[in-house]
């Protein structure tokens, strides 16, 4: 998958049961940073920098880290994340 069908994939996966809306905006100028994703839920809205991924690795934890302190609200969007990764990614914390 591209990173267009990747975010497609989770965006429908996300929406299925009809309460949360998503809306994605691709963004050219930044090689880190794919867009932006807006969650609507209960009359509030967060908008989020976003980052795509074909597979999440620790290769990428400094990169992550780094993209969660200075684009926030920041998350990322992976095609693959291995159950070991995401016990990891469980265990960080990052400063408030």
């Amino acid at each position: 998958m591209n990173n267009k069908e990747i975010i497609q994939y989770a965006l429908g996966n996300i929406q299925k049961d009809g309460t949360i809306h998503l809306e994605w905006k691709e963004l050219n100028n930044d090689n880190s940073i794919a867009g932006t994703l807006s969650v609507k839920l209960n009359y509030h809205t967060i908008e989020l920098y976003a980052a795509i991924k074909k597979e999440l690795r620790t290769l990428h934890f400094d990169k992550i880290e780094e993209l969660a302190l200075t684009r926030t609200p920041f998350i990322i969007v992976a095609e693959r994340i291995f159950p070991k990764i995401k016990e990891e990614l469980c265990k960080e914390t990052l400063p408030t």
